[in-house]
């Protein structure tokens, strides 16, 4: 077993072994943006990556690292020794050295390459801004030898501007729109886009020209610098690539400009003079500025960003400024058990889950981003994380995600920036989220005022205007759909699919499938049933319609206890309404007996009664837990992929390989929800032991085994039906870490909030004696030891709030700006 990297004392990832399983990416964002205009670097640990503004449609540079395992071309310097000729680059990619020392270190906001080879170190500095779209790299080289070099630095930048799908539908076609020129008054090589969006800028004075120009800058740039602008030219011939440029060898570039957007690139010929034991800092840069600003303001605004990134002292505020934010923005919620992993993994956690809010499922090393944008149910689940840390981004990203929503109450199942969304597949659980991140924003803020702002529907995106309704109107719509698209026997229809995208049969007459009824959707719609009675009740409203969602709940309850149990007492996953076709899930089957959601949903919506409770986990751990947590469902269906029998029905689930994604891997988002039915049967060392086992840290226990980047998690692991049991698939851009934020935060050390206040129910493990947590809470801030010198599993005996004993466990919302100190005792 080999280790490629390791957190070191500051709880940075340091990677010191290159030759990585896979290329580890790490992501940039600028800070404070929202997730419709945020800059975002994907960059891997060997300076491959992305660089994109918001969707696909506003791209800079697409490596396409979702095809190229090999990782080979993104960011890099190249530094050649002019008296020996022999160059190596900045990074591990694209030129490696015998001899060449290498380390990568990842942190909250940045990431530094270090490079070491003969008498040169290069230390790079990467990271986003605060100030502008781009990204900067300090440079810093040092001569560690006795004798003067002269050294030549060849910054190099691929460039693949505009909406990436275009580019990779069109290919050369689409590239005749666009181009690259030197600027002299900038010194840089400035690119542009002939069509696209408008951005910021004024559709109507940019002519159809996509809303950004792009620079590529070094600060070592004069006005007779050489450059080049085309791959071709740089590598000398089709047979070279980055790992040996003849540019680099034969010390010159062509200085011309390209007319269009085929092979782009950037690259600059600097030049450094290092005494023995000298170093000198530099800086390259890609700085993102308004087409508008650029041609008819003659580029006043690019230049101030310029100006930034040339001052080495401002660059050094910058990159502390960025360090500060993150800082800041984790500290506004923190934790800290006696599992120094587990205090580790929260910190990277609450990074992930800011990555996953403002990207949801766009690129990434496993998702193009061309295809998707953002996903209406995947949304209303990552943004529910970032209620602790700052409220107002919720509303107004809610507000947004409700003109994705038709009048009807159906939605989008995944929309984009510049163009309507996707209405072709209809998610029988899409619209039942928005209700339930409603609930949830008001229980955390008090805000009850937020039901009556008024809001378009989606018809607004289909050339339909005026159709707009309340937030509690869309709530209402959205209930009222799943609940009428249901079958005779009161369940729901799976329609397109549910929460499992690929119980996806197919449609029948054009219309959305109902041969099937989906237990784990009719579960979900008994709990928003049942959460919005209680919000009618705390706001007073609606007296008629908690009368009717009541009959209907129990109608709903009566319906799964009656239909959905399998006999061996757990749920079933899928009940089929065709006489010859075998339900989902059930024991009488050869494969996928049993699966995972309906267990957990059964006992999280609160369906479950208390004889049925234990059963289910009971199950659960017989049939599908493992030593990397518990599989989606078990067995793996195998008749395709090993058998040679075709499917019984047309979903996915039965194509997809034995043991991956839905077929029988350890899908992570759904053990953050089994980690919850734990902690809400109080089950607390069983909660904790769940959720450690499933750490990004304690999965890549083996990292060659494992594969995957061990410091944020996956959205699954590969299970006991496939080639590679323990391997991990789709990190970063994943559901997984929001809903594992909620189960620690909620579920684990049982911060809840409430239409009242914040209760305080921890469900931990008994071994812990102190647990101490800090929360904002409506405009209070709450210092939180827990007591458990009593050893218990769950259960408070007094909350302490500012030295007097308080009446039951749920803290007041004070709202006065004050730090409040809380104790609680258990026992």
């Amino acid at each position: 077993m080999n280790i490629y990297g390791a957190f070191n004392d500051k709880d940075q990832f340091e990677i010191t072994n290159p030759r990585t399983p896979q290329p580890w990416l790490h992501y940039l964002i600028r800070p404070g943006q929202p997730g419709t205009e945020t800059f975002c670097s994907g960059v891997t640990y060997t300076g491959g990556g992305f660089d994109a503004r918001g969707t696909h449609e506003n791209t800079f540079v697409d490596t396409q690292i979702h095809l190229n395992d090999g990782d080979d071309k993104g960011r890099y310097v190249y530094i050649k020794d002019c008296a020996t000729g022999e160059y190596f680059t900045n990074t591990w990619q694209p030129v490696r050295r015998e001899g060449q020392e290498f380390k990568t270190t990842l942190d909250f906001g940045s990431l530094t390459f270090d490079s070491t080879y003969k008498d040169l170190s290069v230390k790079t500095v990467m990271f986003v801004p605060r100030e502008f779209d781009g990204w900067i790299q300090t440079i810093t080289v040092e001569n560690t030898g006795t004798e003067e070099k002269e050294v030549e630095i060849y910054p190099f930048l691929p460039v693949h501007m505009g909406d990436a799908l275009d580019r990779l539908m069109a290919g050369d076609n689409d590239g005749f729109f666009g181009g690259a020129k030197w600027d002299s008054d900038l010194q840089s090589i400035v690119y542009r886009r002939n069509h696209g969006i408008n951005v910021n800028d004024d559709p109507d004075k940019i002519n159809g020209m996509l809303g950004n120009v792009a620079t590529f800058y070094s600060t070592l740039n004069e006005a007779d610098t050489e450059y080049e602008t085309q791959e071709e030219r740089f590598f000398g011939d089709r047979f070279r690539d980055l790992s040996n440029p003849a540019a680099v060898e034969e010390g010159r570039l062509s200085s011309q400009d390209q007319p269009y957007l085929r092979r782009t690139c950037g690259v600059y010929r600097n030049r450094l003079t290092l005494q023995a034991g000298e170093k000198k800092e530099f800086a390259v840069a890609l700085v993102v500025g308004s087409t508008q600003d650029y041609y008819l303001n003659n580029k006043e605004e690019l230049r101030s960003f310029l100006t930034l990134v040339q001052d080495p002292m401002k660059r050094r505020e910058m990159l502390q400024s960025v360090t500060d934010w993150w800082n800041a923005e984790l500290s506004k919620l923190t934790i800290q058990t006696p599992d120094a992993k587990l205090n580790r993994a929260f910190k990277w956690l609450q990074y992930q889950c800011q990555v996953v809010y403002v990207l949801n499922r766009m690129k990434s090393r496993f998702h193009t981003g061309y295809e998707y944008g953002w996903g209406f149910r995947d949304i209303l689940q990552d943004v529910l994380f970032v209620l602790p840390y700052g409220t107002t981004t919720v509303r107004e990203a809610l507000k947004l995600i409700s003109t994705q929503m038709f009048s009807n109450g159906v939605s989008y199942h995944n929309f984009f920036l510049n163009q309507p969304g996707n209405k072709e597949i209809q998610a029988s659980d899409d619209p039942v989220w928005f209700p339930n991140a409603v609930v949830t924003y008001i229980k955390e803020t008090g805000e009850f005022d937020f039901l009556q702002e008024v809001t378009a529907y989606a018809e607004e995106h289909e050339g339909s205007s005026n159709v707009k309704g309340t937030i509690l109107e869309h709530c209402i719509k959205a209930v009222d759909r799943v609940w009428e698209d249901r079958s005779p026997r009161n369940l729901p229809y799976m329609k397109d699919c549910d929460w499992n995208d690929d119980l996806n049969e197919l449609r029948k007459g054009g219309e959305p499938n109902q041969d099937v009824e989906s237990v784990m959707v009719g579960q979900q719609l008994y709990k928003v049933f049942m959460d919005m009675i209680d919000l009618f009740t705390a706001a007073d409203i609606e007296a008629d319609r908690v009368a009717e969602y009541t009959t209907r709940a129990q109608i709903l309850r009566d319906a799964l206890e009656t239909h959905a149990v399998d006999a061996e007492g757990y749920y079933k996953r899928a009940l089929s309404l065709i006489p010859d076709k075998q339900d989902l899930g059930t024991s009488e089957a050869t494969h996928g007996k049993i699966f995972l959601e309906p267990q957990a949903f059964g006992i999280n919506c609160g369906v479950a009664d208390a004889s049925r409770l234990e059963q289910v986990l009971t199950k659960v751990e017989e049939h599908l837990d493992t030593d990397f947590g518990a599989e989606l469902c078990s067995p793996a269906f195998t008749d395709l992929a090993e058998d040679d029998i075709l499917p019984s029905r047309s979903w996915n689930i039965e194509k997809e390989p034995p043991g991956m994604k839905e077929n029988g891997s350890i899908f992570m988002h759904l053990n953050a929800w089994l980690v919850q039915s734990y902690a809400r049967l109080g089950k607390g060392k069983k909660a904790v032991d769940f959720y450690c086992k499933c750490l990004p840290e304690n999965l890549a226990s083996d990292q060659d085994r494992y594969g995957a980047e061990p410091y944020v998690y996956p959205e699954y692991v590969c299970g006991r039906a496939a080639q590679s049991f323990g391997r991990g698939g789709h990190t970063w851009l994943t559901g997984t870490a929001p809903t594992m934020h909620q189960s620690l935060l909620e579920y684990i050390f049982g911060l809840r909030a409430e239409y009242e206040g914040l209760r305080v129910d921890p469900c931990i493990d008994p071994a812990w004696d102190t647990v101490t947590l800090k929360r904002d809470f409506r405009g209070a801030t709450y210092e939180i030891t827990v007591d458990n010198s009593a050893g218990v599993e769950q259960g408070v005996v007094r909350v302490e709030l500012d030295g007097a004993t308080i009446e039951g466990n749920v803290l007041p919302a004070l709202g006065d700006g004050r730090v409040h100190t809380v104790r609680v005792v258990m026992g």
